[in-house]
């Protein structure tokens, strides 16, 4: 088999006893490690003779159609997506052949993969350690891992999981002809665990990774075209096995369609951040998405979910076409299968009138003969065609049913809509009762004025007491720490802005109650007034202070009032803008959803 990379050819022959063993170890393990249907492989009658041609295998790897040479168009097609995410010459960098036009369609699989890793990585650039570690989840017969060590100057560190023993044996058997310098070995058998960190490139059976698990921190781990022929709970089990095993900062590549084997989301946790996600010229159906992640010890689902938003109207997108496709030739074979059924008609019709004509006359009988095989024959032909039809007709149903699954597609995607309508609707009355909120603090900022030229009349009658001098004080300090109090409440809830305007009401409240005490205690004082004359002069000068410090006191305490509700209406205006950003996409949802009416009519 030809290399994609400058070693040479490559001429393998796997080990079938290494097959058998492995079967063997399969069937002893759990359940959950059974692959799918597809790859139950007998191994004396499907391997050769010579047990060493691999192009037996690689329809089963990659599908017959991807055996075919590239041509121009899908080296164009690749090389402007490469370009468009890689670096200018990454696509000719890495292909580094002379000859393009003898490059396989799954060769660019390859190199899709290559690039975005490179890309997210920088894995060519030695930037993650001497020894970077690289996991994969399902590795075909380790085409993958052969351009991971190829980019990586062969510093990479290889640890390869599938399920399927035929892969296991021919990645062993690949790789170690490959790269006969390298130490290629198959965990419990060539390898012992002991040995785990000894190895160059370490192939795991899927039901020996729970050995290993504690032992790995990898700094990139990859799964392509893998998870999306498992069952959910295979799914979920590897998920968590490259939880465990991967590192904080490591580089999560995932390349699974959602709409194949098992059509179904993939849920990944928010600690991983979400760095790319779009479908790619690899991306064999319509939800068929490539997707890179880091992994971080935050949570990053705003942003995970800012992408997965844009791929999802994407989607929609790309299935409104194809459904406009499937729609346009549905049409014209139902109108074929009209037409060749009125054909058949007419020359059923035919066919009678020829029967009806044999038993006209015995003179012209012998001639009938002649003519009603003739009329047979074309009866039996009449009956292939309807036989085809038939065959059509099935094929049409098949259609059908694939437009189901395209409507129930295009319904789930409408419930999304309607969902993010009802929250718009949500937000909108949320801004409306803070805004009537933030008017009954208006209007309470606007009686806490008034309070204030009442306290100034007060502090003229308090100046005539000493004992009320004291109590004044008291009283400013304790309504100047509430104030502080209520500024700090605010500045910790300006994301619920409802909550900080309740708590701004409450502050003026417990304002309005002080002063009223202070009224009430300065009326009680003010009838010693006459009493205290005599002392007028003693103390004028300390309530002229206090009046002075009263004056700073109220002073700040304006300042951090204007400066709560300054930021209450900054925050209005950030919310008002969100409504306008929100009622623009409202906008642009209807016009797609009226586009998808016009559609399904």
């Amino acid at each position: 088999m030809k290399s994609l990379f400058p070693q040479g050819p490559v001429d393998a022959q796997v080990d079938m006893s290494l097959i058998s063993q492995l079967e063997a170890e399969m069937q002893a393990a759990d359940a959950i490690f059974q692959p799918s249907n597809a790859w139950e492989i007998d191994t004396e009658a499907d391997a050769p003779e010579d047990s060493g041609d691999i192009e037996h295998m690689m329809p089963m790897w990659v599908g017959r159609s991807a055996l075919k040479v590239a041509s121009a168009e899908d080296l164009e097609t690749f090389e402007a997506f490469y370009l468009s995410v890689g670096p200018e010459a990454g696509f000719r960098r890495i292909l580094n052949s002379p000859n393009p036009g003898d490059i396989r369609k799954f060769e660019l699989g390859t190199l899709h993969d290559l690039i975005l890793l490179d890309k997210f990585t920088n894995l060519s650039e030695s930037t993650l350690g001497d020894r970077p570690v690289y996991l994969e989840i399902g590795i075909g017969f380790g085409r993958l891992p052969e351009g991971v060590m190829h980019l990586s100057n062969f510093n990479a560190r290889c640890i390869l999981v599938d399920v399927v023993p035929a892969s296991l044996a021919w990645t062993h058997a690949y790789l170690s002809t490959k790269y006969p310098d390298l130490s290629v070995g198959v965990l419990g058998i060539h390898v012992d665990i002991s040995q785990f960190d000894s190895v160059d490139v370490l192939i795991v059976p899927a039901w020996k990774l729970e050995t290993i698990a504690e032992k790995v921190d990898a700094d990139i781990l990859v799964s392509v075209a893998a998870l999306q022929e498992m069952t959910d709970e295979q799914v979920d089990l590897y998920k968590q096995a490259i939880e465990d095993m991967a590192k904080l900062g490591s580089s999560l590549f995932f390349c699974v369609s959602r709409d194949f084997v098992y059509p179904r989301p993939y849920i990944f946790p928010p600690h991983w951040r979400r760095e790319f996600l779009r479908t790619t010229p690899r991306s064999y159906s319509p939800d068929f998405p490539s997707e890179i992640f880091t992994r971080t010890d935050e949570d990053n689902s705003a942003n995970n979910k800012v992408l997965e938003d844009k791929y999802t109207i994407d989607v929609m997108s790309r299935y409104r076409n194809d459904f406009r496709g499937l729609s346009v030739n549905l049409m014209e074979t139902r109108a074929q299968s009209k037409t060749r059924i009125i054909a058949m008609k007419e020359r059923i019709d035919k066919l009678a009138n020829a029967n009806s004509k044999i038993n006209t006359t015995l003179e012209d009988r012998m001639y009938l003969v002649e003519k009603g095989k003739a009329a047979q024959a074309d009866l039996r032909d009449a009956r292939n065609t309807l036989s085809k039809v038939r065959k059509e007709n099935r094929a049409l149903e098949q259609v059908n049913k694939r437009a189901e699954f395209e409507r129930a597609k295009l319904a789930e995607f409408r419930q999304r809509e309607q969902s993010l309508k009802d929250k718009v609707a949500t937000l909108n009355i949320d801004i409306h009762q803070a805004r009537k909120a933030l008017a009954e603090a208006k209007v309470a900022h606007s009686q806490h004025l008034k309070t204030q030229d009442r306290l100034a009349l007060t502090e003229t009658k308090l100046s005539e007491a000493l004992e009320h001098q004291a109590n004044t004080e008291e009283s400013l300090a304790a309504a100047n720490a509430k104030i502080m109090e209520a500024e700090a409440q605010a500045e910790q809830q300006l994301k619920d802005i409802e909550a900080e305007l309740q708590t701004a009401k409450d502050a003026v409240k417990v304002q309005k109650i002080s002063l009223k005490k202070l009224v009430a205690n300065a009326e009680t004082k003010a009838e010693k007034v006459l009493e205290l004359k005599a002392r007028e002069a003693a103390i004028k000068e300390k309530l002229s202070a206090s009046v002075a410090k009263a004056a700073e006191t109220r002073l700040l305490m304006d300042q951090k009032l204007k400066a709560v509700y300054v930021r209450a209406e900054k925050r209005q205006e950030a919310l008002e803008a969100q409504i306008a950003e929100l009622r623009e996409r409202e906008v642009e949802l209807k016009a797609l959803v009226h586009y998808e009416k016009q559609v399904g009519d």
